[in-house]
């Protein structure tokens, strides 16, 4: 109902059904995330924070709240929140390459290129794999940075012969090396 209310352009009546779900569930979970979204959806952002917080205190350790609050936060132009929702997200789930990529991909995602770099370079310290490495070369190469993203693609293909990944950026580094030695 909630959602043929907003189709319908009545936030209000949508609310409503929303609100009237979230009580008749006990405040689950669920319920809660559907609202949140609902507040985020209609530019209430303070709202949809309120709510996303409340769950966090019941589950600190909750991946999915964290990440939904991490993204609004960013939606909404809050930067310095967004950063350190997302690096928090990264201690709570080491294992979770997701929830340890978040504030890289967040980076990337808002054209931060020097701090996705920064941040990636940070991660393969602590633990190198090739995930990592190839999402590091690609914000080389999309930043500009060609020479990097070469010697690190040829790195991970010296590593790994079958790493698809890094043999098509390869090839796109040295189709476009080639081309600019054209002009």
């Amino acid at each position: 109902m909630a959602a043929i209310d907003l189709k319908a352009h009545n936030a209000a009546a949508a609310e409503k059904v929303l609100l009237e779900g979230v009580r008749l569930s006990n405040r689950s979970t669920d319920s809660l995330m559907s609202l949140a979204s609902f507040y985020q959806l209609v530019g209430q952002v303070a709202r949809s924070a309120e709510i996303y917080q409340e769950l966090l205190k019941r589950d600190p350790k909750n991946v999915l709240v964290r990440t939904r609050l991490g993204w609004l936060y960013a939606r909404a132009g809050d930067k310095a929140s967004a950063e350190k929702t997302f690096r928090e997200l990264a201690d709570l789930a080491p294992q979770d390459r997701k929830a340890v990529l978040a504030l890289a991909t967040y980076y990337v995602n808002i054209g931060d290129w020097q701090n996705a770099i920064n941040e990636l370079q940070r991660l393969i310290k602590k633990k190198s794999d090739s995930a990592t490495q190839n999402m590091l070369a690609d914000v080389y190469y999309f930043s500009g940075h060609r020479a990097e993203a070469l010697k690190l693609t040829e790195q991970l293909i010296a590593d790994n012969n079958q790493d698809t990944r890094a043999r098509m950026r390869r090839g796109l580094l040295l189709l476009q090396s080639r081309s600019e030695e054209r002009r």
